[in-house]
């Protein structure tokens, strides 16, 4: 069987939390990876900043995605994975759980 890995936050600071919602707030180096965290709720990500990133799924291989300012995406809770920053700027991020 193989070993669990531990999970951390989805973010790096959480900004606001109350009964309908949980809002992130991601910010990584180049270079830089988040914790390894799962999303168990249903989710919207908005670009502040960044060019290139990197996720790698518990299950899946990685994804290579392209960053723009103003990129939204919806995503439904999914398996656990990490984001790495591959690009030149800082990334930074909204993410906004709902609940």
């Amino acid at each position: 069987m193989a070993k669990e890995r531990k999970l951390g936050d989805i973010a790096t600071h959480l900004i606001h939390e109350n009964e309908r919602v949980r809002i992130w707030n991601l910010i990584l180096e180049p270079g830089e990876s988040s914790a390894f965290h799962h999303h168990t709720n249903d989710y919207i990500t908005i670009s502040l900043e960044g060019d290139r990133m990197r996720v790698e799924g518990e299950k899946d291989g990685p994804k290579e995605i392209d960053v723009e300012l103003g990129d939204w995406m919806y995503r439904y809770a999914h398996e656990p994975h990490i984001a790495t920053n591959i690009g030149k700027k800082p990334f930074k991020n909204i993410l906004i759980e709902f609940k």
